[in-house]
């Protein structure tokens, strides 16, 4: 069972504070810019109703038009960027115009780490990560702006 699982990365209290700090002073600045105006995830005072709310509102105001039904395609690209190896993520940073020192430190951060699995006291094996960042980081949404340059 728990090796159906996905692994979420459980960093100490030190080092989530560390990529607070970093997300805050090093990169919003120049991540925050590129977010397009339809993208809510990531954005400060957005959440999923917010998604929802400007989805009906397109939906309606083409239903009060000339539109007799709205159809929605949805995708789930969560897992996609698990699959991204670090080179491509480790290029698209050092093509930002980010701080060299603190793209150093997030490809040491994505560098060889491990992950296992436990619940109610089955213990998997730890695993290597060598794609993607690690769930449950703070600056794993980062990941995401940076390949997709916020669009």
């Amino acid at each position: 069972m728990a090796a159906n699982l996905r692994p979420i990365s459980l960093t100490n209290n030190i080092m989530r504070v560390f990529e607070r700090l970093v997300l805050q002073k090093e990169m919003s600045s120049i991540f925050k810019p590129i977010i397009n105006d339809d993208q809510f995830a990531y954005k400060d005072c957005c959440n999923t109703t917010m998604t929802l709310l400007k989805c009906q509102h397109y939906w309606l105001k083409a239903l009060d038009g000339k539109a007799d039904q709205v159809r929605l395609l949805s995708f789930d690209f969560s897992k996609a960027f698990d699959t991204v190896s670090y080179r491509i993520i480790s290029e698209k940073l050092k093509a930002t115009k980010l701080n060299p020192y603190i793209i150093n430190w997030i490809i040491n951060f994505l560098s060889d780490r491990k992950q296992r699995v436990v619940v109610d006291g089955f213990i998997t094996n730890h695993l290597s990560i060598n794609r993607g960042v690690p769930q449950g980081t703070v600056l794993g949404p980062i990941r995401n702006i940076v390949l997709t340059d916020g669009k």
